[in-house]
Formats: C-alpha cells, sequence, structure tokens
C-alpha cells in the first residue's frame, strides 16, 4: 500500500514539474507610437511606454517597458516570457506612457489568450481599437 502512494505522489510531482507538461512561452507585444510622437504626448528619450497585465509576470507594481529599436521607426516593443502556469488563461493588458512621471493609460483594455507557442502580436497604434 506505501509503495502505490509513492508512486502516486511522485508521479503528481512529476505532472506539475516546470520542465514536462506545458512549455512557457514568449509573446512579443508591438505599438505604434507615432501619433503621440506627434502630438507631444510622448517624447522619444524622456518619456517611457510600458506594457501592465494582470498574469504573471505583471503584478500590480511590476510593469515592462518597450523600446523602439533599429529601424527607429516609432514601433515600441518588447518580449515578455509567461511561465507554463498562464497557458489557456485570459490575459488583459494596456499600454501606458509615463511622462513627466504621470502615468497615462490607454482607456480601454486589450486581451490575448496565452497558449503555450510563441507568438509576436500585430503592431497596434496606442490607445485606438483597444479590444
Amino acid at each position: 500500500m506505501n509503495k502505490i502512494r509513492y508512486t502516486f505522489v511522485v508521479l503528481l510531482l512529476i505532472s506539475w514539474s516546470p520542465s514536462v507538461g506545458w512549455a512557457q512561452s514568449k509573446i512579443t507585444f508591438q505599438v505604434d507610437m507615432q501619433d503621440q510622437i506627434t502630438s507631444g504626448a510622448f517624447i522619444p528619450g524622456s518619456s517611457t511606454v510600458a506594457i501592465s497585465g494582470d498574469q504573471l509576470p505583471f503584478s500590480k507594481t511590476r510593469r515592462i517597458k518597450l523600446k523602439d529599436t533599429a529601424p527607429r521607426d516609432s514601433i515600441y516593443t518588447a518580449t515578455v516570457q509567461f511561465p507554463s502556469l498562464t497557458n489557456g488563461r485570459e490575459l488583459t493588458y494596456q499600454y501606458l506612457i509615463k511622462k513627466d512621471y504621470t502615468p497615462v493609460k490607454e482607456r480601454n483594455s486589450r486581451s490575448y489568450r496565452i497558449t503555450s507557442e510563441n507568438e509576436v502580436l500585430p503592431v497596434v497604434k496606442f490607445d485606438e481599437f483597444a479590444r
């Protein structure tokens, strides 16, 4: 009887192991900041754009900054690694601008169902067509 319990516990621990089961996924977020740059709401070099969300690795205090990498095209990106425990969950997220120490969030939230696959989300304009 003890051998059966031991085997059950071992199998249970293996099935919950991070190396077994669903893999972690990386999601690349992309936001076009050109309209905010043109209007003066975002100033490259002094303002920052970040993303906040309701699933790990995000938290109420952890936001992830996006960067405009070469070629400089006003498209800011960040690749975020999500733990396997978030697979299948709905991520609700928002982009936000921090200018003069004041964060400005998009009016509406966006959402995405996290999978075990790596994904590059399409480029969206800040605060437009938030879904």
